[in-house]
């Protein structure tokens, strides 16, 4: 599944102590300590820990910070980031 592909990459992280480049559209895969990109557009409008970037934007969840940052709706997954 896509949560067990997500929890092997973050272990492969933590043990070998390397870097992952991670492209994805779906917000629920972000951790709070994740450094993250936002784009939109083509445009650069956030970059720095998924916890910063949520608090920055005045927001309690990275959905949240996501709609805000870009003016996109997204689909609340319950998952707090």
């Amino acid at each position: 599944s896509r949560a067990t592909i997500l929890a092997d990459i973050r272990r492969l992280v933590q043990e070998k102590n390397i870097s992952v480049l991670w492209a994805t559209h779906l917000i629920d895969e972000v951790g709070h300590a994740d450094q993250v990109i936002v784009l939109n557009q083509g445009r650069l409008v956030a970059n720095g820990q998924a916890g910063d970037i949520v608090r920055d934007a005045g927001a309690e969840t990275m959905n949240e910070a996501f709609s805000r940052l870009t003016g996109v709706l997204t689909l609340n997954t319950g998952k707090q980031s």
